[in-house]
């Protein structure tokens, strides 16, 4: 089933036999569908066009079953259409997260006298019986 992504919710966490896990809901085409965080729908974002398989399971609702994504339909691709402008994407704040990390070691060992590290690296090792001379 193909979907455009009118609105994307991944706020709600889920406990597993695997630990917690993040619950995704797409809404679509005027119903919410639902799966568990995968590495198949990490990227997806509002505009994307989806084509995924569709499962319905019985609810305490029987007029209203869950739609839960059971996975990408066989051969389907994350179809990245134009977001709306402004509209959050997930890799690039990624990026810049790990951006800021880095930038945060670097100042870090900047602070840090890292020419000392260097030479205590490159020093001949001392064995207190031999001085400085290793007979082998």
């Amino acid at each position: 089933m193909q979907l455009t992504i009118e609105k994307i919710d991944r706020s709600k966490s889920v406990n597993t036999s695997r630990g917690p896990v993040v619950k995704v809901g797409v809404f679509s085409q005027g119903k919410w569908y639902s799966c568990l965080t995968a590495p198949w729908n990490q990227g997806w974002a509002q505009g994307d066009t989806i084509n995924v398989e569709i499962e319905q399971v019985p609810s305490n609702n029987p007029s209203r079953p869950y739609l839960n994504i059971k996975g990408l339909a066989a051969g389907a691709v994350v179809q990245n259409t134009p977001s709306a402008p402004g509209a959050p994407n997930p890799s690039i704040q990624i990026l810049k997260d790990i951006s800021a990390k880095l930038d945060t070691i670097v100042n870090f060992l900047a602070d840090k006298n890292v020419s000392n590290a260097a030479q205590t690296l490159n020093a001949k090792p001392v064995v207190p019986e031999f001085g400085d001379e290793i007979p082998f």
